[in-house]
């Protein structure tokens, strides 16, 4: 069979048979090592969609770089990076990836990239936040939500903003949570390659909770240090009294920010959610929303403090 009588099947599918048979000629001992690299390709090109992840040979080979150069960095400083990362980003080429994506291809930012998000993971303690370390009192306030998905099957993490008062005892605690949803979210999407949507519902606010100086940073924060995976940012019930702000603070944003930004109503919500997805409080927000959470959690004065960034003297303001 030559190259052109190759059946047409998927592109992954026709680059690895297009490899097979340059590769007949070879020799016994360079056909071993193609067969060992093709066994590794193809559970990891099956594993998530062609259109976003490993689309050749030559990018998986970036993506083998930027581990090896990770893996390395661990090797010459076993501190530099919590063991969780190590085992669940740097040793997950999924995962890598993502970081590739945000970089556009670039295995030298994408390296650093990597190497500054993980050493900010470490010290802020991000790997050790999970569901259930959260103190009840967040949960019972209800600022944050993950419900159910968008049209396209990415997971919707909801931001009340009417519950949410950010102040300097709370403010290390909520950064925290909230790059810890953030990233919990993007692995739930990394099998099938799905990502996240934020939605930030502004009904009933008042002035006191518009606080874009603190957006701006938590932005910053986010672009910073996480990897590929935002589908969409919904604003929801804009008041008058902060459209313009808003939409002035959005006019200084990166274009590739600015196309994933939606000022949506509540019949243009339903173009991108489907209504039976929406959480109750959309329909009716006068009604009482309880906020999921494990059996086990505690209340603020049970749960490690310094894990959540609050000091003992503030806990009162939670």
């Amino acid at each position: 069979m030559n190259e052109d009588e190759i059946p047409n099947k998927g592109k992954n599918e026709r680059m690895m048979q297009r490899y097979e048979y340059d590769l007949k000629a070879r020799s016994v001992a360079d056909l071993q090592f193609y067969f060992k690299v093709v066994k590794m390709i193809r559970p990891l090109i099956r594993r998530v969609s062609s259109k976003n992840f490993i689309n050749t040979v030559d990018e998986y080979a970036l993506i083998v770089h930027i581990q090896e150069t990770l893996l390395k960095m661990c090797e010459e400083d076993q501190d530099l990076f919590d063991e969780l990362d190590v085992q669940n980003i740097i040793k997950d080429k999924v995962y890598l990836h993502r970081f590739f994506d945000r970089q556009n291809g670039s295995v030298t930012k994408t390296v650093e990239m990597v190497k500054e998000a993980l050493i900010w993971r470490k010290e802020k303690r991000i790997p050790h936040i999970t569901p259930e370390v959260v103190p009840r009192e967040i949960y019972e306030v209800g600022a944050i939500i993950q419900h159910e998905t968008d049209y396209e099957g990415n997971a919707v993490l909801y931001f009340r903003a009417k519950y949410a008062f950010v102040t300097k005892e709370t403010r290390e605690c909520g950064l925290r949570l909230m790059i810890a949803a953030v990233y919990a979210l993007i692995e739930q999407g990394l099998a099938q390659d799905k990502g996240w949507v934020l939605f930030n519902d502004l009904t009933d606010v008042t002035m006191a909770n518009c606080n874009i100086v603190e957006a701006l940073n938590a932005f910053r924060i986010y672009h910073k240090y996480t990897p590929a995976g935002l589908k969409k940012v919904i604003f929801y019930n804009v008041p008058w009294f902060a459209k313009h702000i808003l939409k002035s603070s959005v006019a200084l944003l990166p274009s590739e920010w600015r196309k994933v930004i939606h000022f949506l109503n509540k019949n243009e919500l339903k173009k991108i959610i489907p209504a039976e997805n929406l959480p109750s409080f959309i329909a009716d927000p006068t009604i009482t929303f309880k906020t999921p959470y494990p059996a086990d959690v505690k209340d603020i004065d049970h749960c490690d403090l310094d894990l959540l960034g609050v000091k003992n003297e503030d806990k009162d303001a939670f």
